[in-house]
């Protein structure tokens, strides 16, 4: 069984990553930086899931395809370079850290939308060659935009044509204390397993998984979507939709945002119902369920079966975090899972109903197994 599980992995894989990714190209344009005493050494990507960085539309008929830049990261070091007016030999070598990363974009009724985000650390190493943290800068643009495939690379300029900006009033020569460790998770109170929440927005998924919502929950509320009840939205004081939060905290329990598996319901969330290694997504499977979209966005390896869904079992989105993969909540792909679990297996297959409540409590009990 388990083999069969390796070989359907590699196999839905292979059809998730299929999409020919769409070219991102910045516009050489000279930023402007008044007193610039800095060039940009290096570029890392810090980020928890590094093959994609969003979705991007052609047209405003045409599907979404995966975004990139050609030659990755090392093109927006290129870019840098050549639009900071800045003398190497009398600068202060900086190292950007790219901790989360996205682009987005979705045509509605009402027009195009485009929305980038990102967070990036500005860092330098000390004498013991260690990469010190001198600031960050956090950036979210949602904009009603009816120019999509000319557009995107605007919005990712702008951002850090402000960052550099923003960082050019750092004190340099002033000694950072925060070091930063690259792709370290905090295994003690990551999401999985640490009981306690913490009120507040998760902005990447990184955030979402240590645990850590870096914007305040302080005016936001989530309103359920009265057309579908498995659906919410977050909306604060002056009535402004969140949209490029990754996840939303309540201190009760967490959002989701629903752009990881479905292009067209961009603003709405929905809640997680079990965390572990296994997360549990209560919502109805979109008749758009995307494969590749749910990857690039959840930083997953593959997906098991999302078609073919029988309108019994529609309700349910299961996520295993450590194999990477996810797929729709039905009693073959349960089946499959279980496979890791032989003795709860038995007790599935001896189960005298597989209704939603029933497959809820395998999950639980596959999480309680492992946290063990």
């Amino acid at each position: 069984m388990k083999t069969y599980l390796l070989v359907f992995l590699a196999a839905t894989s292979t059809v998730s990553f299929s999409q020919k990714p769409y070219i991102v190209e910045l516009k050489n344009e000279l930023i402007k930086i008044p007193k610039c005493n800095f060039y940009i050494d290096s570029i890392i990507d810090n980020r928890h899931y590094k093959m994609g960085m969003g979705m991007i539309k052609k047209g405003r008929k045409d599907s979404s395809y995966p975004a990139s830049f050609d030659k990755g990261f090392t093109s927006l070091k290129t870019y840098l370079a050549k639009n900071i007016p800045v003398n190497q030999a009398k600068s202060i070598p900086i190292t950007i850290v790219i901790n989360h990363f996205w682009i987005w974009e979705e045509v509605t009724s009402m027009g195009g939308y485009g929305n980038f985000s990102m967070d990036i650390d500005f860092c330098r190493k000390n004498s013991s060659g260690e990469f010190m943290i001198l600031s960050k800068f956090t950036k979210n643009i949602e904009q009603k935009d009816d120019d999509l495939p000319n557009s995107h690379e605007e919005r990712i300029r702008k951002s850090f044509t402000e960052a550099l900006n923003e960082f050019e009033k750092i004190n340099l020569n002033i000694e950072a204390k925060a070091i930063i460790h690259f792709t370290q998770i905090n295994t003690k109170k990551n999401i999985l397993n640490f009981k306690d929440l913490y009120k507040g927005a998760y902005i990447s998924y990184a955030d979402f998984y240590n645990n850590v919502p870096n914007k305040p929950s302080k005016g936001i509320i989530i309103k359920e979507v009265e057309e579908k009840k498995s659906r919410f939205f977050l909306q604060d004081s002056v009535t402004n939709i969140k949209n490029s939060f990754y996840a939303f905290c309540d201190g009760k329990d967490i959002f989701i945002n629903s752009f990881a598996y479905a292009q067209p319901e961009y603003k709405q969330f929905a809640k997680v119902l079990e965390r572990g290694r296994f997360i549990l997504i209560d919502d109805i499977v979109p008749h758009d369920f995307n494969p590749s979209l749910a990857a690039y966005s959840f930083g997953l390896a593959g997906v098991l079966a999302s078609y073919a869904i029988g309108s019994s079992e529609k309700r349910g989105i299961l996520i295993d975090t450590q194999k990477g993969f996810h797929c729709a909540f039905t009693y073959d792909n349960l089946s499959i899972i279980l496979s890791e679990f032989p003795e709860l297996l038995q007790k599935w297959k001896d189960s005298a109903s597989y209704n939603f409540k029933t497959k809820r409590k395998f999950i639980n009990l596959m999480n309680t197994e492992i946290g063990k």
